[in-house]
């Protein structure tokens, strides 16, 4: 019997988070990104997944998370105001790390993936406020002594707990600092601080980066699609390494609530993210039209052509093929993107 009701509670939850996505979405919410049916729908929609962990298979819970909320989540991050000044309370009163907490309490729940989550949090805010902290120091928008404090400040609430360490590191502040790319995004940020307060000048004598030579990808062509893409890439080549040396590997992965190190779970599997699903992403992104093209010469040696914007491209081995001319070009995405 609990067989039948299973997928029948799996329906009922997906249908009840639909519902709620129709109701909060207007023309207001696309307006205003602090609006606050966002937080409204995100906080309804865990109290209607919430109850079903324990009973619902995790990957059934991951599913419905990662088609129902992550998406609208992901935009969300990617929208919320950095600001460098320096509030009193660790919560910015409510505003932006409302946003990044639910974010950490989903991974905390066990209702989110470690590589989505990881995804997310470098992808959508990690390098976008690495991009505006070296854009404040390069205009001089703060000085080093402020950029010190806030490197301090976002290194406290993504990494150690609560600013005033009156609590210990949750399961995703772990899960954080035990990632690579995290800690050297962070590290970057740290040696922007230095090269301002060195100077624009580099010596002969100095081996230190300087500003210019320190300036992150732009974010509008670095989102959590592009960074899942690339962490299921490294995670694949990390178990064929595995594998070739001899050591066994856990197909189901193991959950954040036995280990924060199994970074390799992932609701997509060996499927992964595919170069097109990147494509559109960052073409959704940017507010760019990309379809395939319909009719004649619609192929190129068997590739499908895509009309991103006003140009005809082909992908081919993640390489962008863009028709310029009267000859295709090989070209970067964010190169492509940037001209549009």
């Amino acid at each position: 019997m609990l067989q039948n009701i299973l997928p029948q509670a799996k329906r009922k939850v997906e249908n009840s988070i639909i519902f709620l996505s129709s109701e909060s979405s207007s023309k207001k919410y696309h307006s205003s990104v602090n609006d606050a049916s966002d937080m409204a729908f995100f906080e309804a929609g865990l109290a209607v997944i919430r109850p079903w962990s324990g009973v619902l298979d995790k990957g059934v819970l991951h599913r419905i998370v990662l088609d129902c909320l992550v998406p609208r989540l992901a935009r969300h991050l990617s929208r919320i105001e950095i600001k460098h000044e320096i509030g009193t309370k660790c919560d910015d009163n409510g505003g932006v790390w409302a946003s990044v907490n639910l974010l950490f309490r989903l991974y905390d729940d066990g209702l989110l993936p470690s590589r989505e989550f990881l995804s997310l949090v470098e992808g959508e805010l990690l390098l976008r406020i690495a991009g505006i902290f070296h854009g404040w120091l390069v205009n001089r928008i703060i000085d080093v002594e402020r950029a010190a404090e806030l490197y301090v400040r976002w290194k406290l609430l993504f990494l150690s707990g609560a600013i005033d360490n009156t609590t210990s590191a949750t399961l995703s502040q772990i899960a954080l600092r035990e990632d690579n790319i995290v800690c050297r995004i962070f590290y970057g940020c740290l040696l922007m601080i230095k090269a301002a307060a060195n100077g624009s000048e580099k010596r002969d004598d100095n081996d230190d980066l300087t500003l210019d030579e320190l300036e992150p990808a732009l974010h509008e062509v670095t989102n959590y699609k592009i960074v899942q893409a690339r962490r299921t890439k490294e995670d694949r080549m990390r178990d064929e390494e595995n594998e070739m040396a001899g050591c066994s590997i856990d197909p189901t992965g193991s959950t954040n609530n036995n280990s924060t190190k199994a970074h390799t779970s992932s609701f997509h599997g060996k499927r992964g993210v595919t170069f097109k699903d990147v494509v559109e992403e960052v073409a959704q992104h940017n507010d760019i039209p990309f379809y395939p093209k319909i009719g004649p010469a619609s192929t190129k040696d068997g590739k499908v052509i895509f009309i991103l914007g006003e140009d005809q491209i082909y992908l081919d081995s993640n390489v962008v093929y863009v028709y310029r001319g009267t000859d295709w070009h090989a070209t970067s995405l964010e190169k492509l993107v940037s001209s549009l």
